[in-house]
């Protein structure tokens, strides 16, 4: 478990990429003020929107997600702790105004980049 990154995935950095390339200023890992251990994978804070981009395994990835044979338990115990973590973040976020969302690592980089455009624009034309 070692060897399982935690920052700069693949698919962070591909997100990362296609955010540099299209001008769209964000933030990495940034803890947001007020918001327990939520610790997005992006941040937008011009228009406050936090993006998560969650591992199959680690959060319990309905099509892809699976459990290890050695401490079965455990590791169910584990991966459900991490949703209902990852609930509560999303929870507390968006109480504190903020547009949270999370993606599987799986998911197609274009989806995604086209998902969060249309979030920052709905965002930008509020403000």
């Amino acid at each position: 478990m070692l060897a399982v990154r935690r920052y700069g995935t693949v698919c962070e950095l591909q997100l990362a990429r296609e955010f540099l390339r299209l001008r769209i200023p964000f933030e990495t890992h940034l803890r947001v003020i007020g918001s327990s251990r939520a610790q997005p994978d992006f941040v937008f804070p011009e228009h406050r929107v936090a993006i998560f981009v969650d591992g199959c395994f680690w959060h319990g990835c309905p099509d892809h997600g699976s459990l290890p044979r050695a401490n079965r338990l455990w590791w169910k115990k584990k991966i459900l702790d991490n949703q209902q973590r990852d609930l509560r973040g999303v929870r507390t976020l968006r109480a504190r105004g903020w547009v949270a969302r999370r993606f599987w690592a799986h998911e197609k980089p274009e989806k995604v980049v086209s998902t969060i455009l249309r979030i920052l624009q709905r965002r930008a034309l509020k403000d």
